[in-house]
């Protein structure tokens, strides 16, 4: 019990992300890079960010964040309690 609603909090804190949550995680971080474990820096990184795509003609480089969502309550309900369909 104690476990899955671990699972709920950690599952409602990601739909509340927003990409300012990430520029303050990301500027703590590069605020004290020079102390940290450079390893421990790549694995963390990789698992927050999954690709970085640089436009060569505009220079934008837009982020795409690995954020997973593997912790939802996938709860189908059972066969009889889903509304009918009209004939």
């Amino acid at each position: 019990m104690s476990r899955r609603e671990q699972e709920y909090t950690s599952a409602a804190l990601l739909d509340n992300i927003t990409e300012a949550h990430v520029k303050t995680l990301l500027g703590g971080i590069a605020e004290n890079i020079d102390a940290m474990n450079r390893e421990t820096l790549k694995d963390f990184l990789s698992s927050l960010i999954d690709q970085v795509t640089l436009d060569p003609v505009s220079h934008e480089c837009p982020v795409n964040y690995r954020i997973s969502m593997d912790v939802r309550n996938k709860v189908a309900s059972p066969r009889g309690f889903e509304p009918l369909l009209p004939a």
